[in-house]
């Protein structure tokens, strides 16, 4: 009887396609004592018993944990994405989901039987990967191994529709074939679902994952408890457990290196062992037991298994910075632009916008992050060790050198080798360069920033570096740059951001193919000689640039690559071309500059311009008086309308009277626009909001400061 009943629910779960074959089967399997459709066959468990560390008392992986424990009793999700950097704990944490649901097999449990299956990444064909893990699922379910994949495909799609089945899949780092494989679409086979854990975020999408459940680094208090566990309790002695905190600081919460590190520190009491392991890790040197092949080695897959070597490059690159330092994503872009890791032949837009989405790929692949601000990313410092270790160590070919935030006092001629192309000594105390010329004819990038007691670069420094295509010099106190730099003729970057006592250049006439010139914060009182013949510049940055008072007008109209052009809070001032009658303040720049200064007008002459930034201190009338029909082809245009130039230590002027100026037509045309201490907004942001509200179609950020508002205008 219990046969026929048996068979009977088989018919209606599974329709009445099914033959005299799979009936047939099924009456054999019932007299051999399986039990058909439900918590499987006598001699298989519904859930087996993987031996792992418990995550009980860790609060972050338990309340993930919880939350796809829900995930799992909504009907509407069918596929799940754990995923997260290496290290991390993933596997950890899906081993104790499948624990946890071998161990509570009732009623409330929604499967009949739970599948684990580790996808190893080998070097062979996808083909053969896919094999593997066909045979593993075949093994759970006790099936024979058929001679081709197609055949144990159409055995393992049979089985496992008679089950409501979680398959959990571990380490995914290709696409999988479901139907390769043998396994019924969730969507299609109700009630059975499929978990997968991946370290890109990518792979999860590939897989058509319903949700994505990102796996966060431990807490402060997680991460010393999890180190304390391993290294005994040598780590809270009161000689080591400050130098223990600072060990696993290092660590960065990741749970992977803190077992490893905290194991290899296990009862050490000496002071000196314990002083020597924060040295090595600061420095990226796996020397400490079993960090290569338990952390590095692990992590390093994930730079294995990049699309292409460019993108590889553009990791590496990231490790000049220092670890969980915010870099700007512009910098480093244009950084990538300029070494021709990035297309040079694209327009910085279009350039702009492939750096986005080489940063987002490495993002997914979490090997970047979000930094501190929304324009910026960070390496997490363990990722930054195995980025430096590959660049500097991994290989006998190493042609990194990355010594960024180490407290270096001078640089020693010896370390700059011939074939370094790289070099890091960002964030140091470096106060002087050797004056000797250094030999490093492959050098293409070099960092400098950070060294705030750097005030000179010795006229031979830059002398061996003839095929530099990047100098960051930035945050440092140079005053000047050697006539030398004049020989870096393939250079494409030149950094100089908030250099605040830099007060001028040499001429730069000879830096032909010179593509991005950053002079943001810096205090030039004019352009440098030569700045004409740079027919190659696309960015010029001169925001803040408070002491600027003259550009010439023949150097902009020049600059006809240029296509970024930011003038943010800078002192020079635009004017209209000369027309009566004249201001007190045009005179006097009039006379004391025989050279034709630049104007507005000038700026149309820049074909490729397609971002401006510039602060306006003329009235809006005046300007609409100028041609600037050419604005409209610009794809951002920010502009600041503000009081008169304030020469230092005066008074502060009376507010801008804005009345009567048009202002609807710069709403109209700006991206970004900033009003500074101007009255009446309220009345002509009232009129434009009433009768103009088309206006505000392409305008993004509005900026009201030390503005005058009704209370309660409608504005």
């Amino acid at each position: 009887m219990e046969i026929v009943v048996s068979l009977v629910s088989s018919l209606v779960v599974e329709g009445v396609k099914f033959v005299y074959r799979s009936i047939s089967s099924k009456i054999r399997s019932c007299w051999h004592g399986e039990t058909i459709g439900d918590a499987t066959d006598s001699h298989i468990k519904a859930a087996e018993h993987i031996p792992c560390p418990s995550i009980r008392d860790h609060t972050t992986a338990s309340q993930t944990l919880a939350h796809i424990l829900r995930l799992l009793h909504d009907d509407k999700v069918r596929r799940i994405g754990v995923w997260g950097m290496g290290g991390v704990g993933k596997s950890y944490l899906v081993k104790n989901l499948n624990n946890k649901l071998s161990s509570t097999m009732s009623s409330r449990q929604p499967f009949s039987l739970v599948i684990w299956a580790t996808v190893l990444k080998t070097t062979s064909s996808q083909e053969r990967d896919l094999k593997n893990l066909q045979n593993k699922i075949a093994n759970r379910l006790k099936l024979k191994e058929e001679e081709t994949m197609e055949r144990t495909a159409i055995l393992l799609l049979e089985r496992l529709r008679r089950e409501k089945f979680l398959l959990i899949l571990d380490d995914v780092w290709e696409t999988i074939n479901l139907d390769l494989v043998g396994i019924p679409r969730p969507e299609s086979h109700l009630g059975s679902k499929i978990l997968l854990t991946a370290r890109s975020l990518h792979i999860c999408r590939s897989m058509m994952t319903d949700v994505e459940v990102k796996m966060e680094v431990l807490t402060d208090e997680e991460a010393w408890g999890l180190f304390k566990e391993h290294a005994g309790e040598v780590a809270d002695s009161q000689s080591i457990k400050p130098l223990a905190g600072t060990v696993c600081k290092e660590c960065g919460k990741l749970p992977l290196a803190l077992i490893t590190v905290g194991s290899a520190m296990r009862r050490k009491r000496q002071v000196g062992l314990w002083e020597d392991a924060i040295d090595e890790l600061r420095m990226s040197r796996p020397s400490i037991d079993g960090i290569e092949p338990n952390l590095y080695s692990s992590l390093r897959l994930s730079y294995d298994s990049l699309q292409n070597e460019k993108l590889k490059s553009c990791f590496l690159y990231c490790c000049l910075y220092p670890e969980d330092y915010s870099i700007l994503i512009s910098e480093l872009v244009e950084c990538w632009w300029a070494e021709g890791l990035i297309d040079d032949q694209l327009t910085y837009h279009a350039a702009l916008n492939r750096g986005i989405a080489l940063i987002e790929s490495l993002k997914d692949s979490c090997l970047l992050e979000t930094g501190d601000s929304d324009n910026s990313v960070k390496m997490h410092g363990v990722v930054c060790d195995v980025a430096i270790w590959i660049a500097t160590c991994a290989s006998p070919e190493s042609k990194f050198l990355v010594r960024a935030n180490v407290r270096m006092i001078r640089l020693s001629k010896f370390e700059l080798q011939r074939d370094l192309e790289r070099v890091s000594l960002t964030r140091n105390s470096i106060k002087a360069l050797s004056d000797k010329e250094m030999e490093c004819p492959k050098m293409i990038s070099i960092f400098l920033q950070h060294n705030s007691f750097l005030q000179n670069i010795p006229e031979n420094f830059l002398q061996g570096f003839g095929a530099l295509k990047v100098l960051n010099l930035g945050e440092t106190q140079v005053r000047s740059l050697p006539v030398s730099l004049l020989h870096l003729r393939d250079l494409r970057a030149l950094l100089l951001r908030s250099c605040n006592h830099l007060e001028e250049l040499p001429p730069l006439g000879s830096l032909t193919k010179l593509c991005i010139l950053d002079l943001h914060d810096t205090s030039i009182k004019q352009l440098p000689e030569g700045m004409d013949q740079l027919t190659n510049l696309r960015k010029l940055d001169l925001s803040y640039t408070l002491n600027l008072e003259f550009v010439l007008a023949e150097t902009v109209s020049k600059l006809t690559s240029l296509e970024f052009l930011d003038m943010t809070e800078s002192g020079y001032r635009w004017l209209i071309k000369p027309r009566p009658p004249l201001s007190y303040f045009e005179i006097y720049l009039q006379e004391h500059h025989t050279e034709q200064r630049a104007t507005l007008e000038d700026l149309q002459s820049l074909q490729r311009l397609s971002i401006l930034y510039l602060r306006l201190h003329d009235t809006v009338t005046a300007f609409e008086e100028c041609d600037v029909y050419w604005i409209e082809r610009l794809k951002t245009f920010c502009c600041s309308m503000a009081l008169t130039y304030l020469v230092p230590d005066t008074p502060r002027p009376t507010e801008k009277d804005l009345s009567g100026d048009g202002i609807e037509w710069f709403i109209s045309h700006a991206t970004s626009l900033a009003f500074d201490n101007c009255c009446n907004l309220h009345e002509i942001l009232e009129y434009v909001v009433i009768n103009r509200v088309g206006c505000f179609t392409d305008i993004k950020i509005l900026t009201l400061k030390d503005a005058m508002l009704n209370e309660g205008s409608n504005a």
